[in-house]
């Protein structure tokens, strides 16, 4: 039995917490993407120019559970007074939702998992490592539903109950770890007892936030603000962080916080941990059917495959089928 190694354990750690820096949890500017929505940018669809505020306050509605509903359409009322730069915006606006919707869909179809959220407010930051490298990132990041209106495959509703979770953005606490030595400590359970984050409880962590990293809370009185681009933030940025009262919707794809907490677990726990010795990584393979590794069960198919007619491959996503294909293509063309 051997003891794993704690520096390897901490490579991997550190791996899993890396994240694309132009992903929109680092980088939650709109520009051209086809997969972003400023919260502001969708007043457009309403009369009242208060459409991204009623979003933001069913969220942070406690009394409510943070329970949200809203139609997103352009209706006959609101396209009438509306000019025509106005209503190309709008239909812009639409397409980004059409295309949000149909993306997640296509994960779902492939991962077996939906990823559509709303992140606010946005920190603006410089790495303290690279001067050069501004990141500009959702600090809490609220898990959505986005379907289409029944009968209307141009207008959707987005959705929110109490199954939906709430998190601090985990790249942007693993860029803070990483980048600044700055740990920033998980919502607490009890602000999550009504299954929402009240604006009050929102207020309370943005200003333990802005302590812990000196960064400037930039007009919040001022409601939701539109985001700019990045160059925006460069010329405001100093040494002082600056934090939004700004909202971006996306795609917020698969955080692997999960495996995450499992490895800091492990590493907290090392010296009670034995791993048994390194033969058992050898390759499973007895019979070398294929070019390709495969693990028992891969390679139990190759051994039936000429004996039935019909094999089913199932199990859910990273299980190996796909390498298992791979293994009965490989074979084939082999024989």
């Amino acid at each position: 039995m051997q003891r794993p190694s704690a520096d390897l354990l901490l490579s991997l750690e550190s791996k899993l917490k890396s994240a694309n820096i132009r992903s929109p949890y680092l980088r939650a500017t709109i520009g051209r993407s086809r997969g972003r929505i400023d919260l502001h940018s969708i007043n457009l669809l309403s009369t009242d120019q208060n459409l991204a505020q009623d979003i933001f306050d069913q969220l942070s509605n406690g009394d409510n559970n943070g329970k949200l509903e809203a139609e997103i359409k352009i209706t006959p009322a609101v396209a009438a007074g509306k000019t025509d730069e106005e209503r190309f915006q709008m239909d812009v606006l639409m397409q980004r939702f059409q295309h949000i919707h149909f993306d997640q869909e296509e994960d779902f179809l492939e991962h077996g998992t939906r990823s559509f959220g709303f992140g606010y407010p946005l920190l603006a930051l410089r790495s303290k490592q690279d001067r050069k490298k501004v990141i500009l990132a959702p600090v809490f990041i609220w898990s959505l539903d986005i379907e289409p209106l029944p009968q209307n495959h141009h207008a959707y509703a987005i959705k929110r109950n109490e199954d939906h979770p709430i998190v601090i953005n985990p790249q942007l606490s693993a860029f803070m770890q990483q980048d600044y030595g700055y740990i920033l400590e998980r919502i607490p359970e009890q602000f999550l007892e009504n299954d929402c984050l009240t604006k009050e409880e929102i207020l309370s962590l943005i200003t333990d936030l802005s302590n812990l990293i000196n960064a400037l809370h930039v007009n919040p009185e001022e409601g939701i603000v539109p985001i700019r681009d990045l160059p925006f933030y460069e010329r405001m940025l100093d040494d002082q962080p600056m934090i939004f009262a700004s909202g971006i919707f996306s795609l917020f794809k698969s955080n692997k916080e999960s495996i995450v907490d499992d490895y800091l677990k492990i590493i907290q726990g090392i010296d009670d941990l034995q791993f048994d010795d390194p033969a058992i990584y050898q390759p499973y393979q007895k019979d070398y059917f294929s070019a390709v590794p495969l693990d028992p069960s891969q390679e139990k198919i190759l051994r039936n495959i000429n004996e039935h007619k019909q094999i089913i491959i199932q199990g859910p996503p990273g299980t190996g089928k796909s390498n298992s294909l791979t293994g009965i293509i490989l074979n084939a063309l082999e024989n």
